[in-house]
């Protein structure tokens, strides 16, 4: 903010040294002279017109001048809509391989429960599988909204493969309550 405002300073300071620099070229330009009267030339006038026309239709919020301002606030956030995270929610769920198992077994469990079961859910953007240590793992998956993803955990527990329990128990994060918590995300880096 502090930087916007310098260069806003500098900017203005420019300004005021371009039009004290030019100032009788600025005369000579803004004025013509007919019959030996000095006017406004027309190009002036049709800025002077067109600047009070828009500044009464702002200041007075005219609906039409404020369809023409959204419009331009759109198309000036455009770039940065695309940085809005395409998903809502995180969800991170700990988990603690058993002994004896190995992380191959974990990683064709994690794709395979991917395939079978997080890609058919409405709301699922992505899954990754990270490893904290030689035993502990923590699954992170994206959804869309918080309700799609509650939607889809409370399903996978009812449905849930035995074969989960045989390599795998979940584990609550110290301080936590929960196995699993959600997380909305508010920056990321491109």
């Amino acid at each position: 903010e502090t930087l916007h405002i310098l260069f806003g300073l500098i900017f203005l300071s420019f300004i005021v040294f371009h039009i004290k620099k030019n100032w009788g070229s600025l005369k000579k330009y803004s004025f013509s002279s007919v019959d030996g009267k000095k006017k406004w030339s027309r190009e002036i006038m049709l800025g002077l017109i067109l600047f009070s026309v828009f500044f009464i239709g702002g200041a007075f919020k005219i609906p039409f001048f404020e369809t023409i301002a959204h419009g331009v606030k759109k198309l000036a956030n455009a770039e940065r809509d695309e940085y809005k995270p395409r998903y809502a929610v995180v969800e991170w769920m700990y988990f603690i391989k058993k002994k004896g198992t190995t992380e191959e077994q974990i990683w064709k469990y994690s794709q395979g429960i991917q395939k079978d079961f997080f890609q058919k859910q409405a709301g699922f953007f992505k899954h990754e599988l990270l490893q904290q240590n030689d035993s502990i793992f923590v699954d992170v998956i994206y959804w869309k909204s918080k309700e799609e993803a509650q939607k889809a955990r409370d399903l996978l527990y009812a449905e849930i493969d035995i074969s989960y329990s045989d390599i795998m128990y979940l584990q609550k994060p110290e301080g936590t309550t929960t196995f699993f918590f959600f997380l909305k995300p508010i920056f990321r880096s491109e």
